[in-house]
């Protein structure tokens, strides 16, 4: 009998990072419906789950007039990250979109988003009556191929 060596484990082969072209990272981003929002506060960075949709490259998701996400994400900066992670393979991807957030005013886009509210309808309960809109200075990607 030939003794081997033990197949090594997956630990010890390590997956290979891929960048993502922006519109790959565009087309990935239109397929989920959740993500995290991430800005500042006077107390430190803060990171949200929230419903989005993405309008004309833009991340836009609903928040209540008077929350703390709203008072802060005015003309801020600010970033929004989806992603897709199988833990068994050791594989996913990830999206990035670093931006200044900004409350949608304009009547007209008002109005398409109302119109289409079920783009970002959010899951829990309460009243989301204001839209905030990221507008990315950058749309980065990666996924992670298992080994």
């Amino acid at each position: 009998m030939i003794a081997h060596d033990p197949p090594p484990s997956r630990e010890s082969r390590p997956g290979r990072f891929e960048h993502l072209s922006r519109e790959e990272c565009l087309e990935l981003l239109e397929s989920k419906q959740v993500g995290r929002v991430a800005y500042c506060e006077p107390r430190g960075p803060v990171v949200l789950p929230v419903n989005f949709t993405v309008r004309s490259q833009s991340v836009v998701f609903r928040t209540r007039a008077g929350s703390r996400l709203a008072r802060f994400v005015n003309d801020a900066p600010a970033s929004f990250q989806v992603d897709e992670i199988d833990a068994f393979l050791q594989a996913g991807w990830s999206v990035l979109v670093i931006g200044v957030a900004q409350w949608v005013t304009d009547t007209e886009d008002l109005s398409d988003l109302w119109w289409d509210q079920h783009q970002t309808q959010p899951w829990a309960e309460g009243e989301r009556n204001a839209f905030v809109r990221i507008v990315p200075s950058s749309i980065t990607g990666r996924r992670v191929h298992p080994s």
